[in-house]
């Protein structure tokens, strides 16, 4: 500690009445200390995140890779108990491709069905039991499945599933084919006059360059977190305060 550019002890500041506002000032930087650390680790995990998204060619990537958000606390950057938050916006890309299902739609375009809403109760049940649907069979004229969940979810609902696709060919959503509402376990909604309920979310997968790690990278992150934030934090740290002089 230096008062007026001299090198002062911690007994002259005692003696001078200044201890405390030394105390204050070292307690203040090492507050810093650990928030930028902090931040450091969380804004590099979610960068990871972010382009495991974009490396894996999504339609419109960026704005998917920008679903993966961080924060760090506390914000008022007050204290020595700091934590870093990753969550997702859209939780469904953290298990897309455990639950999705690629289909055919009218003209052999490839989707990748991903279950929304209803559905997602429904598949989330049918890998519990570890039921295998129907593989390679025709159904319902309007699109051949490649995998058992969009048939399983449609049988279990009681109702066809067609495709509807944006202008661009590139995205969709597969809804009951009679447009009925269903509520968030699958039953009818007691009005009818919304619009269908999607059931699943289609991506095409013609744009899909390779799977991404989705859950898996997100426990790689976790599991470096301690490392990761004693570099970080020994890089942001005066050599004072490491040396805790």
């Amino acid at each position: 500690m230096t008062v007026e550019g001299a090198p002062t002890s911690d007994l002259a500041l005692a003696l001078q009445g200044k201890l405390q506002d030394s105390i204050d000032a070292q307690l203040r930087d090492l507050y810093g200390a650990y928030w930028r650390a902090m931040n450091r680790v969380v804004e590099a995990g979610k960068g990871r995140l972010r382009q495991d998204i974009i490396g894996g060619g999504f339609h419109r990537a960026q704005a998917l890779a920008n679903t993966w958000r961080g924060n760090v606390y506390p914000r008022e950057k007050n204290s020595l108990d700091v934590a870093g938050w990753l969550y997702n916006r859209a939780r469904l890309l953290i298990e897309v491709f455990d639950t999705g299902t690629v289909i055919k739609v009218r003209g052999n375009a490839q989707f990748l069905a991903i279950p929304v809403g209803p559905a997602k109760a429904i598949v989330r049940r049918l890998q519990q039991q570890k039921r295998k649907g129907l593989i390679g069979r025709d159904s319902w004229g309007r699109f051949e499945k490649d995998d058992s969940y969009v048939e399983q979810v449609a049988r279990a609902l009681g109702v066809d599933l067609v495709p509807i696709i944006a202008p661009d060919r590139q995205s969709g959503v597969l809804v009951a084919a009679d447009n009925r509402t269903l509520t968030a376990t699958g039953r009818n909604a007691k009005s009818q006059g919304a619009a269908a309920t999607p059931l699943f979310a289609l991506a095409k997968t013609a744009t899909l360059s390779r799977r991404i790690k989705g859950r898996a990278l997100l426990e790689e992150i976790m599991n470096g977190f301690p490392g990761d934030f004693v570099h970080a934090l020994a890089g942001e740290m005066s050599v004072m305060q490491r040396e805790g002089s």
